[in-house]
């Protein structure tokens, strides 16, 4: 099977990869010109594990290259990112740019699939889209090809596994392409394929985003309840959770990634409807940070306003524990807030993080407590628990720094 998969980030390169080493050739198109050749010359630095090895592999053997351009193929599998404007509507223009990319090599009998997270009623735009542009691909009133929504179900840090055992769910514009779209899914990736209609499976993607924030959204806000009345907002919670129906999460310093945050606006942008309680939830994980923020200066400000020879550290600035992935990252915003005070005075630690961004010095040096307490660190706050970095904190905490946990 020929696959072309359009857009080679986060999800769509260890998509093609994937294909690849199932045995298909596999085409990836992508605009920045550095990743191709990467790609191409195996020289490529991902922060996925394993995801190195199974590209390189795949473009020795020759089932996987990459190009700027497009190739004609069975299948089209778009993956693009779908930014959210400054009033926090979907920007779709990278999905019709590949749309248009398709478009110019697309022949009757091919599938598209796309993957990116959309709103509803995108395929059915892209069906209509693709009809003005090669209406001879249409006869009898009928599409020659097949357009589905199939939302990707994975989690950076362990994205290989889980492309090959999510069960994913397929919407196809009409039936036959919701069944040609499953078929080839389950063909390439041998996973469970459950078949809806586009608009369902578009829904799907940013409800179950949606649904994680609405829940984080109740635990941040219990903890800043807790905060108010003197208890320990951890304690609570696992006294609560006692009850057979109670699943409250864990409160963090707030919400990140590049999904969480997003899915919500998308789904709210998808309706007339008020969605009131969607609406106050973002509001709270996004008040979440603030109130963090003036915590963690509170606290700060005044030790080191007594002695000027102490410093401060600050543990993990990634969107999750484990993860190098620092998009829309809570953490990387509070210690940015910090930092921004208290400028060298700050230490932030994070081995795991890569940060494009260039905002903050991140030192990515093995963490040890001896380390911590060589550079007179006097409070150690953990925003985001990298296995061992609770330990560490902890430990520093018995040598006499001051211990402050918002992970």
């Amino acid at each position: 099977m020929q696959v072309a998969v359009y857009g080679l980030g986060y999800i769509g390169l260890p998509t093609a990869a994937v294909f690849a080493a199932e045995g298909n050739r596999v085409h990836g198109v992508d605009i920045n010109k550095n990743l191709v050749d990467a790609i191409n010359s195996g020289t490529l630095s991902h922060p996925e594990p394993g995801l190195d090895e199974l590209v390189n592999a795949s473009v020795k053997s020759d089932r996987l290259r990459a190009s700027v351009t497009p190739a004609a193929a069975d299948v089209h599998l778009v993956s693009v990112p779908t930014p959210l404007d400054e009033e926090f509507s979907t920007d779709l223009a990278f999905v019709f740019s590949a749309i248009d990319s398709i478009c110019s090599v697309l022949e009757a009998g091919n599938i598209i699939i796309l993957e990116s997270t959309c709103p509803v009623g995108t395929s059915e735009r892209v069906l209509d889209y693709i009809r003005e542009a090669r209406p001879e691909l249409w006869a009898g009133g009928k599409p020659l090809i097949s357009i589905a929504y199939c939302p990707e179900r994975v989690i950076p840090g362990n994205i290989l596994s889980e492309l090959t055992q999510n069960v994913r769910i397929v919407g196809g514009v009409d039936e036959a392409s919701g069944h040609r779209a499953a078929a080839v899914l389950r063909q390439a990736l041998g996973v469970e394929v459950v078949i809806t209609s586009s608009r369902v499976a578009e829904l799907a993607k940013v409800t179950e985003n949606t649904y994680r924030d609405v829940n984080i959204a109740f635990a941040n806000e219990l903890a800043m309840v807790c905060e108010d009345v003197g208890i320990n907002a951890k304690e609570l919670i696992s006294v609560a959770n006692l009850h057979p129906r109670v699943n409250i999460l864990n409160p963090s310093c707030g919400v990140g990634g590049h999904c969480i945050p997003v899915s919500p606006w998308i789904l709210m942008g998808s309706t007339n409807h008020e969605t009131k309680l969607i609406r106050a939830a973002r509001s709270v994980d996004n008040q979440r940070r603030n109130f963090v923020a003036d915590k963690v200066l509170s606290i700060v400000t005044p030790a080191l306003e007594m002695d000027a020879d102490v410093r401060v550290a600050i543990l993990g600035v990634t969107y999750k524990a484990d993860s190098s992935d620092c998009r829309n990252s809570a953490a990387m915003a509070l210690a940015s807030a910090v930092s921004d005070r208290w400028n060298n005075r700050v230490d932030i630690y994070d081995h795991l993080a890569i940060d494009h961004s260039a905002q903050l010095k991140i030192l990515r040096e093995e963490l040890t407590v001896a380390t911590l307490l060589k550079r007179n660190i006097g409070i150690v706050i953990l925003l985001v628990p990298h296995q061992g970095y609770r330990q560490i904190a902890k430990d520093a905490e018995k040598s006499g720094a001051v211990y402050v946990d918002f992970s």
